[in-house]
């Protein structure tokens, strides 16, 4: 088992998650561990280098967190590679439990949707009651901050695209299946997220950010309902905008028109969440508001991703390739990030 931890001003989880880690890797026994930092300053290099049995840290600052865990995984030498990030808590079995999902059901790869921390905020609650099934078995996809794959599943399909801003773990899950490799999702497989939005600002924030990789899973998808949404939502965003701006007369039947204009995509979206994980209709109301901040801060991404396209499009056009592939000797190769990926605000190293 080889770890790999994504770093970028994690200093203040570090003190949390670090304990947990290695009390599993001595539980073990046989676990290297590289944290590859994202430009930290906030102390978090200093934490890590300074902590007893520590494992190696690398530094590649502002860079795609796709690559960044392409550049720790082409330093470890593990059969298995394990993707954690920093904010993460793992139990003291972590490691033998996901070699035992290996061995039982000969999967590719395997781990589980991010566990809430107790007490959860009602955000966690209620994005969690939403969207994660909490079902064992076969998967499509299986978030990079708790994510094990056997190493050679991982370098035959060119690791993570180092390309997207955002979503290279859904892409490169997407890549998998259709390369023929297993996902085998497992409860079992457990890791605790201590950095889930606690506020609608960063929630917004967080959705903002991880619009920006939309793209990116939307081209292996043949129907992508949240990239479909998202572009209805905005559309209809508009249309509310233009009737409430349309006139004074009539003005309480405009700003009903418009409520329900706003209303209309988070609604279908929470009936439909609703109806696929059996969840009780008390998280229907908080449902809808943070619905309704998923598409608009989603379609405000997809505006951004659009008018940036063009440099890409130029880039590629030039020999200038977007995209970054892992070679099957564990090594990274030859890439080049559009200005746009490489600059741009990272206000997280990529956690889900």
């Amino acid at each position: 088992m080889s770890v790999v931890v994504p770093v970028l001003n994690e200093a203040s989880f570090l003190s949390m998650t670090l304990p947990a880690l290695f009390q599993a890797k001595v539980a073990y026994g046989t676990v290297d561990v590289t944290f590859a930092d994202n430009g930290s300053e906030d102390g978090s290099i200093a934490l890590l280098e300074s902590w007893p049995g520590g494992g190696t840290v690398l530094t590649l600052p502002r860079v795609t967190v796709g690559k960044l865990r392409n550049h720790g995984a082409a330093h470890v030498r593990g059969e298995y590679l394990v993707f954690l990030d920093a904010d993460c808590v793992i139990a003291p079995d972590y490691f033998q439990t996901a070699l035992s999902v290996f061995e039982s059901t000969g999967c590719d790869a395997t781990g589980s949707a991010v566990a809430l921390p107790t007490p959860a905020h009602w955000i966690e609650r209620t994005w969690a009651a939403l969207n994660d099934t909490h079902r064992d078995g076969d998967a499509t996809y299986i978030n990079s901050g708790n994510f094990v794959v056997r190493r050679v599943a991982f370098e035959r399909v060119g690791g993570f695209d180092e390309s997207l801003t955002s979503g290279e773990d859904a892409e490169l899950c997407m890549r998998l299946k259709k390369a023929g490799f297993r996902l085998h999702a497992s409860r079992d497989v457990k890791a605790v997220h201590l950095g889930n939005p606690k506020t609608l600002r960063q929630f917004f924030r967080r959705e903002l950010w991880h619009g920006a990789g939309a793209i990116g899973t939307a081209r292996l998808a043949r129907a992508d309902k949240p990239l479909i949404g998202t572009a209805v939502h905005g559309f209809f965003v508009l249309l509310a905008t233009a009737i409430l701006a349309a006139g004074r007369s009539d003005e309480g039947a405009r700003v009903v028109l418009a409520l329900l204009l706003l209303s209309a995509v988070p609604l279908a979206a929470v009936v439909y969440r609703l109806g696929s994980t059996k969840r009780r209709m008390a998280v229907a109301g908080p449902g809808i508001v943070l619905y309704f901040l998923y598409f608009t801060a989603r379609a405000v991404a997809l505006i951004a991703s659009a008018f940036s396209s063009a440099p890409r499009r130029r880039a590629v056009r030039q020999g200038r390739s977007a995209s970054t592939h892992y070679s099957r000797r564990g090594r990274p190769e030859r890439a080049r990030l559009t200005a746009a990926a490489a600059n741009c605000d990272h206000d997280t190293h990529g956690r889900d």
